[in-house]
C-alpha cells in the first residue's frame, strides 16, 4: 500500500472496533461519526476518547448535531461550537462539518466562525457542499475562508466516479502542489475499487466507509 505521504486513505468509522480494524487494514486517517445510517452525526466524547486511545493514526470527528439538512439554528450552532471545544480539549486531529443557508449556499459567516473556533485543528467542510446549487462557486467561497483546510466531495454526484470531472477540476484549481485546499474524494470508494479511483481521480485523498477491508 502507498505510504502516508503518497495517499491519504481516510476510513469513515463509528466504533472502536471499526477504527482499530481500519488502521490494521491500511487506513492512515479516520473520520469518526455516530449513526452512519444517516450519513453520520457527532459521536460521544467517550467514544472519541476510546478511539484516540486505541489507534495511532490521525482522527477527525464529525460535528453534526442532527440528521437532515445543513441549515442550523443558533441553538444548534452553539451546540456545535461546544462540541468543537470539547474535541480540542481531548486532542483530535481535526473536525468535519458543513453549514448551508436557506438558499443552499455555503453559510460563510457561520462556517468561518466555527472554523476559527476549531483552530489549530484541521477543518474539513463535508459533503454538504454537494447539496449546493453551484458547487464550484461555493468551493470558491470556502477557499476564501482561510481556516478551512479541506473539502469532502463526490463532485455533486452520487459517486466519486460520476463526479470525476468536477473533483479533478477542483484538484487542479485548489488542491495541487502549492495550493491551499485538500480535495478529499468520497462516494462509493471501496477497497475493491480503490485502485480504479486512484487511476481516475487526480486527488491523493480518498474517503469511504468501506475503503479498506473490515
Amino acid at each position: 500500500m502507498e505510504t502516508l505521504n503518497e495517499y491519504w486513505i481516510e476510513a469513515c468509522v463509528d466504533s472502536v472496533e471499526s477504527a482499530v480494524s481500519a488502521e490494521k487494514n491500511g487506513a492512515n486517517r479516520l473520520e469518526l461519526c455516530s449513526h452512519l445510517e444517516v450519513d453520520g452525526l457527532s459521536p460521544s466524547i467517550d467514544l472519541v476518547k476510546e478511539v484516540l486511545d486505541a489507534v495511532t493514526i490521525p482522527v477527525k470527528v464529525m460535528i453534526r448535531p442532527r440528521q437532515g439538512n445543513f441549515l442550523y439554528t443558533q441553538k444548534e450552532l452553539l451546540k456545535m461550537t461546544g462540541t468543537i471545544y470539547a474535541m480540542k480539549d481531548i486532542g483530535v486531529y481535526g473536525i468535519v462539518f458543513g453549514i448551508l443557508n436557506k438558499y443552499n449556499l455555503v453559510d460563510s459567516v457561520n462556517t468561518a466562525s466555527l472554523a476559527e473556533v476549531a483552530k489549530p485543528l484541521n477543518v474539513t467542510f463535508h459533503k454538504a457542499i454537494d447539496y449546493t446549487s453551484d458547487l464550484i462557486k461555493n468551493v470558491e467561497v470556502l477557499n476564501d475562508i482561510t481556516s478551512v483546510d479541506a473539502i469532502l466531495t463526490s463532485g455533486g454526484k452520487a459517486t466519486a466516479m460520476h463526479g470525476k470531472p468536477i473533483i479533478n477540476e477542483l484538484y487542479d484549481t485548489y488542491g495541487t502542489s502549492g495550493r491551499r485546499l485538500e480535495i478529499i474524494a468520497a462516494g462509493r470508494i471501496t477497497h475493491e475499487k480503490l485502485d480504479l479511483h486512484k487511476e481516475e481521480l487526480k486527488t491523493t485523498s480518498l474517503h469511504g466507509r468501506h475503503i479498506v477491508e473490515s
